[in-house]
């Protein structure tokens, strides 16, 4: 471990660090789904990375740890104590991004604040929901009520005076790298099924940017059928009706910007 930590520290190109950043987190998620504690060097070094100066870099380490908690298969007290440890150093990295998304779509850090969305609502949120953690509910709420007190789907699901950088046109649809792309959708599904009803038309028209968009990969496009499919079906009752309602208007909205865009060619 001490040698790795030596190589982290010396290595100097951004794209080395980031597929090390890579599989080192993957490998992290294996010990966590065996419920084996991460080493304290690990941790630090997990900590000092996402505290990086280097924007990209620090972008790069958040959504890695995001990609851990959002494909974890359970719950366990590894996995919720690393949450813990690294929620307001992700928090801090979700919070930069909202405040200026347009430059963070830029400069290549727009991930970070994708990533982060996902797994705040997508898992921490839910793991207070879900009966069938494996950890103490009392014990759960810590970060469940961290991602609440930090307001980020409060932040996510913004529509006026302007969208959020989940929501906004002009940031989505100038997505060029696909990673950026499935963390993008993997937010929206997050959202989606935390809020809804309130984000309109405005989630509807994102979902179908990267569903019917022939320029994104067919792995991009199939995702986010598959996303949309999940939020509908994690709806209930007249949630689900607004919910389908709210995407056939979204559909219509879209159509409509297609005539408008022939008619004036």
């Amino acid at each position: 471990m001490d040698s790795l930590t030596a190589i982290f520290a010396k290595e100097t190109n951004e794209t080395a660090i980031l597929a090390m950043t890579d599989a080192l987190m993957t490998h992290e998620g294996v010990l966590f789904e065996d419920d084996i504690a991460m080493d304290d060097k690990v941790t630090i070094l997990v900590t000092a990375g996402l505290s990086d100066k280097r924007n990209k870099i620090k972008a790069s380490w958040a959504a890695s740890v995001s990609h851990i908690i959002w494909n974890t298969n359970t719950t366990n007290a590894s996995i919720f104590a690393f949450s813990k440890h690294v929620s307001k150093h992700l928090f801090s990295v979700f919070n930069e991004v909202a405040v200026n998304g347009v430059q963070a779509s830029q400069n290549g850090t727009i991930v970070g604040g994708y990533a982060v969305c996902a797994a705040a609502l997508g898992r921490w949120s839910e793991w207070h929901d879900n009966h069938l953690c494996t950890f103490p509910l009392w014990n759960r709420l810590t970060v469940a009520h961290l991602v609440k007190s930090e307001g980020i789907l409060k932040t996510i699901a913004a529509v006026a005076p302007k969208p959020s950088f989940l929501l906004n046109e002009r940031i989505y649809t100038k997505l060029t790298v696909e990673r950026d792309q499935l963390w993008a959708i993997n937010a929206l599904e997050a959202a989606g099924m935390r809020d809804l009803k309130d984000m309109g038309i405005a989630w509807s028209i994102a979902a179908v940017y990267f569903i019917v968009n022939p320029k994104l990969s067919r792995s991009v496009r199939s995702t986010a059928i598959s996303m949309v499919e999940k939020v509908v079906l994690s709806l209930e009752g007249e949630s689900r009706c607004d919910g389908v309602d709210n995407i056939v208007l979204g559909i219509e909205d879209w159509l409509h910007q297609v005539r408008l865009t022939e008619y004036s060619i």
